[in-house]
């Protein structure tokens, strides 16, 4: 859990947690608007178990490039103007697929 003093919010790293995503988001989120980061790698590897596990929900999703190259301002930028475009809200949740460049 990492906790703020205006706010906290739950981490989940552990083994087999694609398979049970669907299962947990309710225990901390309510709505049904789901917005995904990922790089092209790891979306690639893992699309169709994550929009599986995730079925139950109105899916967005970004991809960026993996690597060094992608750490960067643009990236950002590039990322929040097409969350932006998708519709996200501020209570909307935002699941960062993957490490690197999308943490």
């Amino acid at each position: 859990m990492i906790e703020h003093k205006n706010l906290s919010y739950p981490i989940h790293i552990e083994e087999g947690a694609l398979n049970r995503l669907g299962a947990m988001l309710p225990t901390f989120y309510e709505g049904r608007d789901v917005f995904v980061v990922s790089d092209r790698t790891v979306f690639g590897l893992y699309r169709e178990a994550l929009l599986e596990a995730l079925k139950a929900y109105s899916v967005e999703t970004v991809v960026v490039e993996p690597g060094e190259g992608s750490k960067s301002l643009s990236t950002y930028e590039d990322v929040s103007r097409k969350l932006i475009e998708h519709g996200i809200r501020r209570d909307h949740l935002i699941i960062a697929f993957g490490g690197g460049v999308v943490g």
